[in-house]
């Protein structure tokens, strides 16, 4: 009997080529690193990396890029039956620049790329039914069908009761329109459980800088969390009874790729270690069990950024514990 799935991903799994030398754009590097990526694929590794049993549903070419990412997500020991192929659509990939701060800029190929013909039928109903948690981003949301089929996962997961977890990871590239993006992002979000914006997502999906204003009106919405990550400054949670801020752990970033990735994937690993129930939910949470897993998530993105690529970087459980011993 194969092992319960705890977190199932959907979104786009994609290859990265990060530069090999910092501090230079994309027009002036003249090597690359590749690597395994995708928002919702970094969450699935993190995951399974920090002790979880994790799925990943996508789509990639019938190429040899998509041999690669079908390969790395095996030796990660994650199931790959959730893989589909496209014959005629090259797999998705992201050119990515790192510059002197950790901070990154993007050039996607893209038109259309793999990721965004996921299709309703490559959907594994029983899985997403019997996770734990669904997690996904909207980079799924950004064309046809990939975009009909999260709509539909979600649906699934919600007659489920599975917990529904979601981080938008806005690419501006990508949107040419940021108004299509918070359309897109807040119509689902009276489904989602758990929402998690970076800062800057925060003030573009509320429509306010005050972080703790702007976490107010996504929670109104529908969502019983909502995270918000600030990089260095730490992160602010906000519930209907609670709000708070946890500081970050003080690390010096040589590239922030995935750091919000393993941020999310740390915390959901912290709460469902720690949540016995077989369907865990999030109205439970006192602020302890908030304040604890945002200090894991902390450290899980602290480890992380110390180093390059996204799913390269990712830390195991050992690692974090050890780190934390330490701080």
């Amino acid at each position: 009997m194969s092992t319960p799935i705890e977190i199932c991903c959907l979104g786009e799994l994609l290859i990265d080529f990060v530069a090999a030398t910092s501090g230079q754009s994309l027009a002036d590097t003249n090597s690359f690193q590749k690597c395994a990526g995708g928002a919702p694929a970094n969450v699935a590794v993190a995951s399974a990396r920090l002790g979880l049993q994790s799925a990943l549903v996508a789509k990639v070419g019938a190429d040899p890029f998509g041999d690669f990412l079908v390969q790395t997500l095996r030796s990660e020991g994650i199931s790959t039956a959730s893989i589909a192929r496209d014959s005629e659509c090259r797999t998705t990939l992201a050119f990515v620049s790192i510059f002197d701060d950790g901070e990154r800029d993007f050039v996607f190929f893209r038109n259309p790329g793999a990721d965004t013909r996921l299709s309703v039928d490559d959907l594994p109903r029983d899985l997403i039914s019997t996770a734990k948690v669904l997690h996904f981003g909207s980079l799924s949301l950004t064309n046809e069908p990939s975009r009909e089929a999260t709509i539909s996962a979600v649906q699934m997961a919600k007659t489920a009761q599975v917990t529904i977890s979601m981080d938008p990871n806005f690419r501006s590239s990508l949107w040419p329109d940021p108004e299509k993006a918070k359309t897109e992002v807040l119509s689902l979000l009276p489904s989602v459980d758990l929402l998690k914006v970076s800062d800057e997502e925060a003030i573009l999906f509320a429509g306010s800088n005050d972080l703790v204003k702007a976490a107010e009106y996504l929670r109104s919405l529908g969502p019983t969390l909502i995270l918000v990550t600030r990089g260095g400054d730490g992160a602010i949670y906000h519930t209907e009874k609670f709000t708070g801020k946890v500081p970050a752990f003080q690390v010096t970033a040589s590239d922030t790729t995935g750091a919000g990735d393993s941020f999310v994937a740390g915390w959901l690993t912290h709460w469902l270690k720690n949540t016995p129930s077989p369907l865990p939910n999030l109205e439970n949470l006192d602020q302890t069990a908030i304040e604890a897993a945002c200090r894991y998530a902390h450290a899980v993105a602290a480890l992380t950024v110390q180093k390059s690529g996204a799913i390269p970087a990712l830390p195991s459980a050992s690692d974090v514990d050890n780190f934390l011993q330490k701080h």
